[in-house]
């Protein structure tokens, strides 16, 4: 046989369906053993949770539900977390349960971004070598995630964070599977479960975590968009959307409605969190309204006597500056332990509602009249997203022992006597666990090719970022590259989860907090291997089988408005 006869047959064997699945089929094997590996390290760290001052607003309801004291409002948290531990605790009947639970969320996790990856892999034209490159870097980016010791911190946490990465990577499988069935393969009934799916998961990722906020539109549009066209059946287009509404109200909207009780005070905590983390901006636009003529002989009074109070606790604030290195001062202080809201109640008889009112106002006019600061602000903060630090992506080691010390402080000694006695003794045996880890907890360690490879990976952010909109812009001006249209926008939709993230809190809070960072770092990982994805089947494009041609690549995927 001569070697033109050889290569033919090779040609021949790679655009073979069912040759071109065998990557993707040694990927579920090669997927199962790192779900195995990552169950098994997690299995060496007790499962113990780690309790912040945050935690208690989710877990004190969710205690005084099992003990029969009602799901109330605490420190303006939302239900949803807070019944899902009462769910674990009340299946399990012990914390370390609900930790496991988490933690078998968080494998489960690395199911859904293989799912969500081959999902997206379907869009492209079939290929052989395009198989074996997309599932490599698929399961890699899976590993990364799995022996996280950021991930498997968070999945040990009394903080949404715990499950945020299995909820979002659900909701992106659907979302990315609408977008396959509704315009690259169209099916009535997949698109619609899918669709309908995508809604109420988005929801939810923002009743779990509100700086959500900007990434659930993102990540949804395309269920509304795909109500426009002339796909048939109609209910194709219109049903997703409808259906999904539906499930909102039904799985998320009544539970709040029937089930929680929402506390009748005044809501501070944005407030005075505005307030707080733009306390520079707002200074220098109360001083600038001291200076104006225009300003109210009652109002010029009350800014004499708090911007000196104001300057003060500032200046305390940068001394006290943990943290928040890019802000410059520490506004966890301003808000906790600093005279400013005292003051507001004390010495100028503010009641909380008007306190909550004069921190909006003073937050909404200092955007508009110093709005250059403020994006500066932003700007200043959204550099982590484009130039991540060792928080965004990984962390060399996690010390437990130090956590769970600090997680002591955060917990009471004991629950309330009203609670029942399964309930107080489910604490107190929490509350002895959490002791004992204090002397006992060893450090969660990284893998150190995973490390030197996503501190490598760090340095080229913002070019992937680049050369990927210039390639997705390449997709559209370009009509031989008309066949990566769709796989380019569903890679820019992905890419929106963790940025709509990263921009809402950079807007009302900060990215200085790591924790913040690492709450987006897996999306961004997976999201940044899509848009190195994106550039190989460009270089190739001329090696592809059937797309050699302008017409044949014209064709190659159905116009967008079906």
């Amino acid at each position: 046989m001569s070697l033109s006869d050889l290569l033919e047959r090779a040609r021949f064997l790679s655009s073979d369906r069912r040759v071109i699945r065998i990557p993707a089929l040694l990927g579920w094997g090669v997927l199962a053993g790192l779900i195995l590996c990552g169950g098994l390290r997690r299995l060496h760290v007790p499962p113990v949770a780690i309790s912040e001052w945050d935690s208690w607003g989710w877990l004190h309801p969710a205690l005084n539900w099992l003990g029969g004291l009602g799901f109330h409002e605490e420190f303006e948290r939302e239900w949803l977390y807070g019944a899902f531990i009462a769910f674990c605790l009340r299946l399990t009947g012990s914390f370390a349960g609900y930790i496991v639970i988490q933690q078998m969320l968080g494998l489960a996790a690395g199911v859904l971004m293989w799912l969500t990856w081959r999902a997206w892999v379907s869009l492209f034209p079939q290929d052989m070598a395009l198989e074996i490159f997309s599932s490599v870097a698929g399961l890699y980016l899976i590993a990364l995630y799995l022996f996280s010791p950021i991930a498997m911190a968070f999945e040990l946490a009394i903080r949404p964070e715990a499950i945020i990465a299995f909820v979002a990577f659900f909701q992106l499988f659907c979302v990315v599977s609408y977008c396959r069935f509704r315009w690259k393969e169209p099916h009535a009934a997949a698109s619609i479960i899918f669709g309908a799916l995508s809604l109420p998961l988005a929801w939810a990722l923002f009743v779990l975590k509100p700086n959500r906020a900007l990434a659930v539109p993102a990540t949804v549009l395309p269920v509304f968009l795909g109500i426009f066209g002339q796909a048939r059946p109609h209910a194709a287009r219109l049903l997703p959307p409808a259906l999904g509404c539906g499930l909102i109200i039904l799985s998320l909207w009544l539970p709040d409605k029937l089930l929680f009780l929402r506390t009748s005070q005044t809501r501070m905590v944005l407030p005075l969190t505005l307030f707080t983390i733009h306390a520079d901006i707002i200074r220098e636009n109360l001083a600038d309204e001291l200076q104006s003529p225009k300003t109210t002989t009652d109002r010029r009074q009350f800014l004499e006597g708090f911007l000196p109070v104001l300057d003060k606790e500032i200046l305390t604030a940068k001394v006290e500056n943990p943290s928040y290195k890019r802000i410059g001062f520490d506004p966890d202080y301003l808000m906790y332990r600093s005279a400013i809201f005292p003051s507001l109640s004390s010495e100028w008889r503010m009641t909380p509602e008007q306190v909550a009112a004069f921190c909006r106002r003073s937050f909404v006019s200092a955007i508009a009249h110093r709005s250059l600061d403020y994006a500066r602000k932003v700007g200043s903060q959204i550099e982590y997203f484009f130039f991540p630090d060792d928080g965004t992506f990984f962390r060399k080691r996690v010390d437990l022992a130090k956590i769970y010390a600090y997680s002591l402080q955060t917990l009471p000694l004991t629950l309330e006597a009203a609670s029942n006695a399964g309930t107080q003794s489910l604490f107190q045996a929490y509350r002895t666990q959490t002791e004992d880890r204090v002397s006992q907890a060893k450090n969660l360690e990284s893998i150190r090719s995973f490390r030197q490879f996503l501190k490598s990976a760090k340095s080229f952010t913002l070019t992937i970022e680049l050369a990927f909109l210039l390639s997705l812009a390449a997709c559209f001006f370009w009509k031989p590259l008309a066949f990566m249209r769709l796989p380019g926008l569903v890679a820019l939709l992905i890419f929106s989860a963790p940025l709509g993230n990263a921009l809402t809190v950079a807007m009302v809070h900060a990215l200085d907090n790591s924790r913040y960072r690492g709450g987006y770092g897996p999306l961004l990982i997976f999201s940044l291997g899509g848009a190195s994805s994106l550039l190989p089947p460009l270089s190739l494009r001329p090696c592809l089988p059937g797309y050699r041609t302008a017409g044949v690549f014209a064709n190659a995927i159905p116009p967008l408005t079906n």
